[in-house]
């Protein structure tokens, strides 16, 4: 078997269908492989990864703490800093506040699930809207 024949080896119910189809099928199949790798690396990079971040401030918390004395237990004892105005969120008790929800790891990994399984709703959405 030559190199095109492995190609086509998965093909061979497609015998009468043309050139064009074909080449449809391998470039839904590739499009597919390489779907599936993306959404495997982010699911990886947010499911192991993220547990080695860092837990110091992030540079816009740091920014807002300029200007202001802190005590060990974090609240502000002197000084001026935009961080004085800083009140709690509407959904500070909610499952997934702050990574709350289990480990930052699962919050990630359900994070990726969930954009893929909207954007892949809306793909579909958008593809039915012009059919």
């Amino acid at each position: 078997m030559n190199r095109d024949d492995d190609r086509d080896a998965g093909l061979d119910i497609l015998d009468g269908v043309g050139a064009a189809d074909r080449d449809s099928v391998r470039r839904r199949r590739r499009l597919g492989w390489f779907l599936v790798a993306g959404l495997l690396v982010a699911l990886v990079l947010a499911g192991v990864v993220s547990n080695f971040a860092s837990e110091s401030p992030d540079g816009l918390d740091h920014a807002a703490r300029v200007g202001c004395v802190f005590d060990v237990g974090g609240e502000i004892i002197a000084g001026t800093c935009m961080a004085q105005g800083e009140t709690g969120h509407e959904l500070a008790g909610s499952p997934f506040a702050d990574y709350a929800f289990g480990a930052t790891g699962l919050s990630g990994v359900i994070g990726v699930l969930a954009t893929f399984v909207l954007g892949s709703g809306l793909i579909r959405l958008t593809l039915v809207a012009k059919s």
